[in-house]
């Protein structure tokens, strides 16, 4: 088990102060095998998710041509040093491809507790299992939150996780962080979302969906229709 240096963020229930390591999880890839690249070059990696999807690829050579090889069929920029050193990669989309839709928003029902929403998603860690929850729409929290129950399910293991202290109302608790391979509400998905998993007694019944995935939306929730609203940001 990792141990990580932490953030920390107010969650509205039980006090919940979260600590936030978020290292990547290992998986195999495209954009593990460009991931890899950009450490042992030490170069910047950036738009690594529009790569999230597509599978590895045999790819010899030096760093330019395996760079060239493994980004074929991606829109990308590459800028280098006075000494023509790598500095920075750009991923930038699929080439042929529409530029994404700032536009896009989806509005889904809710359900009210009190006054809190809870809505249904579909969550998906290691394994590619597409799990259907319950989950309390919660801005507080600065991560979704599950309860450790659910670890074993979403297929975790040991080393795919950082160990984490959470400061609760009731004192320190352990915890646990990692990512999911996505979060989807409605049409809205999104990969490589921050988790931490919790103890299932500090939770009850409840699943947080927090702001490693609320964060990416511009949301608007209304109370007299019972409804959550997720757009894009211009």
């Amino acid at each position: 088990m990792r141990r990580a240096p932490f953030l920390l963020a107010w969650g509205l229930l039980a006090g919940l102060l979260l600590v936030l390591p978020w290292g990547p999880l290992a998986a195999d890839g495209l954009k593990d095998q460009v991931e890899d690249l950009a450490r042992r070059h030490r170069f910047q990696l950036l738009g690594a998710d529009v790569i999230a999807d597509a599978p590895e690829r045999v790819v010899d050579g030096d760093l330019d041509r395996r760079l060239a090889g493994l980004l074929d069929g991606f829109n990308h920029m590459i800028l280098r040093d006075a000494a023509g050193r790598i500095e920075t990669v750009r991923v930038t989309g699929l080439k042929g491809a529409a530029p994404p839709d700032r536009s896009f928003k989806v509005t889904v029902r809710t359900q009210r507790r009190g006054t809190g929403h809870f809505l249904e998603a579909v969550v998906m860690g290691q394994r590619p299992v597409r799990k259907r929850i319950s989950m309390m729409v919660d801005t507080g929290a600065s991560m979704v939150i599950l309860p450790t129950s659910m670890m074993a399910d979403l297929g975790f293991a040991e080393d795919d996780l950082h160990q984490a202290f959470l400061q609760t109302a009731n004192g320190e608790v352990l915890g646990y962080t990692a990512k999911l391979r996505l979060v989807e509400v409605g049409r809205a998905i999104e990969r490589d979302v921050p988790v931490a998993f919790v103890d299932d007694l500090l939770l009850g019944d409840n699943r947080l969906l927090g702001m490693s995935y609320l964060g990416r939306y511009v949301i608007t929730a209304d109370d007299a229709a019972n409804t959550l609203s997720l757009q894009k940001p211009e």
